[in-house]
């Protein structure tokens, strides 16, 4: 990996991912867990060296991000992940109201700057509006299954309110 923006994104971004990774590990604790096993698999690989560089910098355990810059999301459904797994939207920046949509729980929500979102992505039908004004990223973390059945992950299963007690 080169020093550009890519790197410099990386490492401006290690705080909040570590943020987000004790989010997970409070809400979903059996995906956390996961997740960190997958992210160890991948750093011994010997077979994907050419990816170390960039593991050395990405603290999260999420194995995907997808970052969405002043754009509607339509409502819909994430095909690529499990349905008990969650998803994780972090929305930063300054802008003027947007909504999240969840269609299945005929829900809408102020999605104000600043919001963390924990979703199943494939189960939820979801969206988000438009914003009138100023400038809104989204980042949108998940978990590809392939990615665990590569490393010889289990998948996570249900998260259960009964593991808090």
């Amino acid at each position: 990996m080169t020093d550009g923006p890519a790197r410099q994104w990386l490492m401006e971004f290690q705080t909040t991912m570590a943020f987000l990774n004790n989010v997970l590990s409070i809400v979903h604790p059996e995906l956390y867990a996961a997740g960190e096993k997958v992210m160890r698999h991948l750093c011994e690989d010997d077979e994907i060296e050419d990816v170390h560089e960039i593991l050395d910098h990405w603290m999260s355990v999420f194995t995907a991000v997808l970052v969405v810059v002043n754009r509607e999301s339509p409502l819909h459904h994430d095909p690529k992940t499990c349905k008990s797994w969650y998803d994780m939207m972090l929305t930063i920046r300054q802008y003027q109201e947007a909504i999240l949509k969840l269609s299945t729980f005929g829900v809408h929500l102020l999605y104000n700057t600043g919001t963390v979102i924990c979703i199943s992505g494939k189960l939820v039908h979801h969206g988000v509006s438009e914003i009138e004004s100023g400038d809104r990223i989204v980042y949108s973390f998940y978990m590809r299954e392939s990615v665990h059945q590569f490393c010889s992950v289990p998948l996570a299963t249900w998260m259960h309110y009964s593991r808090w007690s």
